[in-house]
């Protein structure tokens, strides 16, 4: 079992990071460190650290390459996380399969306009405001 393990750089401890890797190493996870936009296609699933925006973020690009994500709070807001970083013993789950996967809506949100067109996929909601 594999997993990438996104963390938020500016949000999450060198306490938590450590907690997280050690965390995985016991229950036998391999695991790679990997940024949103690098997560490789081998993994098993996909562990978003920080805060809620690092787990919508990483939901979003996982969406389009049929990933599971598990949200582990490092942050201040974690109302999209299944685990708080003092939950950790509970990865354990992933190793046994005595987890559920939570299917979540999304949108897919397209802009056309005479010069622009644009397409993303949003989790909470999208926001169409004038801008520059």
């Amino acid at each position: 079992m594999k997993a990438a393990v996104v963390l938020n750089p500016e949000g999450v401890e060198k306490k938590d990071i450590e907690a997280i890797q050690t965390a995985l190493r016991r229950e036998g996870i391999d695991f790679a460190v990997t940024d949103i936009s690098s997560i490789p296609s081998e993994c098993d699933f996909v562990i978003a650290a920080g805060g809620d925006g690092t787990i919508l973020h990483t939901a979003k690009k996982c969406a389009v390459l049929h990933k599971d994500v598990l949200g582990i709070n490092c942050g201040r807001l974690g109302f999209n996380a299944a685990l708080e970083s003092d939950e950790l013993e509970l990865l354990s789950a992933m190793r046994s399969g005595g987890y559920t996967v939570e299917q979540r809506m999304m949108f897919d949100v397209q802009v056309v306009s005479d010069h622009v067109e644009y397409q993303a996929f949003c989790v909470n909601d999208a926001v169409i405001a004038k801008g520059g």
